[in-house]
């Protein structure tokens, strides 16, 4: 009675998996307001009247039940407070939308990882924040400052084989 009907089915799944991808890859850039932070890499801004949950992209900062995971938090909110802030998304990460964070043209999650608040996450970063990472190590601030920095990584999966090394991050 339908002959259509699986062929118009099967274009509608079709058209909105491409949908689906092209919004996961597509740049998408919002001015937006801070409205809280978990912990020191996933935060809730406002933009407009949507409230986007966030998971900085390509950083990773300490658990908040991990040495420097309330400081890293705290370090974040006390900078982003009142300010406009643009976020860069490109991808979706479990319940969060994936973006880079910026105050003008100050990269936050730079900001981050130079005041020793958070890794550099090169399995998403490219290692574009390592060079910061260095420099926080090198001048020994935040978790650097203690002389056994335990990844969030390792954190959460102590006791695997690349934790032996514990600043391991994927």
């Amino acid at each position: 009675m339908f002959p259509n009907r699986t062929r118009v089915s099967r274009w509608w799944l079709s058209a909105s998996k491409a949908l689906i991808l092209l919004l996961c890859f597509v740049d998408l850039s919002y001015g937006a307001t801070l409205i809280s932070c978990s912990d020191g890499d996933t935060c809730r801004f406002k933009e407009g009247t949507k409230t986007i949950k966030v998971r900085l992209d390509g950083v990773d900062a300490p658990e908040i039940d991990q040495p420097f995971g309330i400081e890293s938090r705290d370090f974040l909110i006390k900078f982003l407070k009142g300010k406009d802030v643009t976020l860069k998304c490109g991808g979706l990460t479990y319940d969060r939308v994936a973006c880079k964070v910026f105050v003008g043209q100050q990269d936050v999650l730079e900001h981050l990882v130079r005041n020793g608040l958070a890794w550099d996450f090169p399995k998403y970063s490219s290692r574009v924040y390592q060079t910061a990472q260095k420099e926080a190590q090198r001048r020994k601030v935040g978790l650097w400052s203690k002389p056994l920095a335990v990844s969030p990584h390792c954190w959460r999966w102590t006791g695997t084989k690349d934790c032996n090394d514990s600043t391991y991050m994927p």
